[in-house]
């Protein structure tokens, strides 16, 4: 699968709507102005609802469907086998355009796995080896230096051209900690512009880069068409984690840069939601609100 494309004649447009200057970012005023309105098809990061799915993963789904979510983005798999989940994807009338990997399988089980489930595009949460698990819970290495991402970033320009081939666009989700400058750099910028926009797409985490103090419409201006899934993700102005909507994030200047973004796919996620169907519910909402963006 090939890259997302974008016109320049729809890069223009959304930069003027965005009142992006070529050289730069200025000032978003009336950044939510639209062309014709499009109905946002929501989608839900199954984590959200982790809680649930373990005590009944396709009744799980039965509910999440029910709320009028169409589509989720399938992790965890709970120890269930890719085809199991597709049987009950199907039986609630789901699809699951995107997956997260399981980092510990070969890729040639991930790739299959992502066949399995009828994905599209398949996202490294994070590098596995950036963390220590101490308590089975995960902690951020100390010591990572630049030349950690550049590693990362050529061993995600090698890996996503198996999955091209494959015919899957592979790529990385962000976190808060690739934003944070070491010497002077942003080392997400160098996962951004050491790797080929055709074998390595991005998925923003709109929560986290919040918390990383950067703002995604940069990103999407700077790299258009490569952010074709988001994590519609909120915080609170102290950092914790809210339902999507009802924080400090704004959803709406994101929103409003979707079309040079190159979005396809808008999930849902909430890290540590309270009541996790609650969650879905108002995040569900939360996107619908934002009816500028192609239904896909």
């Amino acid at each position: 699968m090939d890259a997302p494309r974008i016109s320049r004649r729809r890069f223009l447009q959304a930069a003027s709507h965005l009142g992006l200057a070529a050289a730069g970012i200025h000032t978003l005023a009336g950044c939510a102005t639209a062309s014709a309105p499009m109905v946002v098809d929501p989608g839900l990061q199954l984590y959200t609802v982790r809680d649930a799915l373990s005590r009944d993963f396709a009744a799980t789904l039965d509910a999440v469907a029910a709320i009028g979510y169409r589509k989720v983005q399938v992790s965890p798999r709970l120890g269930h086998s890719p085809a199991q989940i597709r049987g009950w994807l199907d039986a609630a009338g789901l699809t699951s355009p995107s997956i997260h990997i399981d980092p510990r399988a070969s890729v040639d089980e991930e790739i299959e796995a992502a066949h399995a489930l009828g994905a599209q595009t398949a996202f490294l949460s994070a590098p596995v080896r950036a963390f220590t698990f101490e308590g089975g819970q995960p902690r951020l290495r100390d010591g990572l230096d630049l030349d950690f991402y550049r590693e990362v970033a050529d061993e995600l320009d090698g890996t996503g051209e198996r999955y091209r081939a494959a015919g899957i666009l592979y790529g990385y989700h962000n976190h808060a900690f690739e934003l944070a400058p070491i010497d002077g750099i942003v080392p997400y910028d160098l996962i951004v512009d050491r790797t080929d926009p055709a074998r390595v797409a991005l998925e923003m985490d709109l929560g986290w880069a919040h918390v990383g103090g950067i703002d995604p419409t940069g990103y999407f201006v700077r790299s258009p068409g490569r952010f074709p899934v988001w994590h519609v993700k909120d915080v609170a102005a102290d950092g914790t984690f809210v339902d999507p909507g009802t924080g400090v994030v704004d959803f709406a200047r994101s929103f409003a840069a979707a079309d040079v973004a190159g979005l396809q796919h808008a999930f849902v996620e909430h890290d540590s939601p309270t009541d996790s169907m609650a969650t879905a519910k108002v995040g569900y909402r939360a996107i619908r609100r934002f009816e500028r963006t192609v239904s896909r």
